[in-house]
């Protein structure tokens, strides 16, 4: 099991691992149902969950399902992230014009055609 994958199946299983000071620690409602098995393996991926945590926290996706899973299904890394408030809204865009007539469906691709969208 990879780090990647060991944070996904975490998450599906409602643990939240967290990075405190080089420390890592795992959460949950019923802090009794942490399973051995899940220490275990955090403590032999611990290295690179700090990493990974760590660049996750940073954009604000530690708690993301869909990103957590994309790096498991792929082994990636969670380079090239954007912070949500950073991101540069779109300029405006206007819509086309509808055309006087019927679309002509037999025009070359030449003449210009204007359509809502």
């Amino acid at each position: 099991m990879t780090a990647q994958e060991l944070m996904f199946m975490a998450w599906q299983k409602g643990y939240r691992l967290q990075p405190r000071n080089g420390k890592l620690r795992i959460s949950h409602a019923d802090r009794a149902s942490i399973p051995p098995t899940l220490i275990t393996e955090v403590r032999a991926h611990k290295p690179r969950l700090l990493a990974l945590l760590g660049k996750l926290e940073e954009y604000g996706a530690a708690d993301d399902g869909l990103i957590l899973e994309a790096l498991s299904l792929f082994n990636a890394e969670p380079k090239g992230l954007v912070k949500s408030s950073s991101m540069p809204l779109a300029a405006s865009v206007r819509p086309a014009v509808a055309s006087d007539g019927p679309r002509n469906v037999t025009a070359s691709h030449w003449e210009e055609q204007r359509t809502f969208w």
